[in-house]
């Protein structure tokens, strides 16, 4: 049989642990949200913004999101997420990574990269991304 079935202290600290992880779960996907929404600060959903251009499933938000800003994303649900859960992976594809790690070598130890650096460097990735923020908040 199994031993958390028979034992009351191991299933009340499994149970602890399970709560404590929803808990950690849903405060992640609230911070998440507060930062990633600018326009509706944090109240309101990305997919109540998305609803009224008619975007109700992942590949509809790749597909209106490439025709409309030119930035092209992978829908979720081609990693096995469901399809109204618009989710979405990016790929840095035309980041030199190689290059900015070299530059990056170069920084003193207690310096961090800048904004200068992230535009010399990563600045197709920078742009792609606020073209998206830009698009959401629309």
């Amino acid at each position: 049989m199994n031993a958390w079935f028979h034992d009351p202290a191991l299933r009340r600290r499994t149970t602890q642990r399970r709560t404590t992880q929803r808990r950690t779960t849903r405060r992640r996907r609230r911070r998440r949200h507060r930062r990633w929404c600018r326009s509706c600060g944090g109240g309101a959903s990305p997919r109540a913004a998305l609803r009224p251009r008619g975007v109700a499933t992942s590949r509809g938000l790749c597909e209106r999101l490439l025709a409309e800003t030119g930035v092209a994303i992978l829908p979720g649900q081609e990693f096995g997420r469901p399809a109204e859960e618009l989710t979405a992976r990016l790929a840095y594809v035309n980041f030199d990574g190689e290059r900015a790690l070299e530059a990056a070598r170069h920084m003193s130890p207690d310096s961090h990269p800048d904004e200068s650096f992230l535009q010399c460097y990563c600045a197709e990735p920078i742009e792609a991304v606020d073209r998206i923020c830009n698009w959401v908040e629309g």
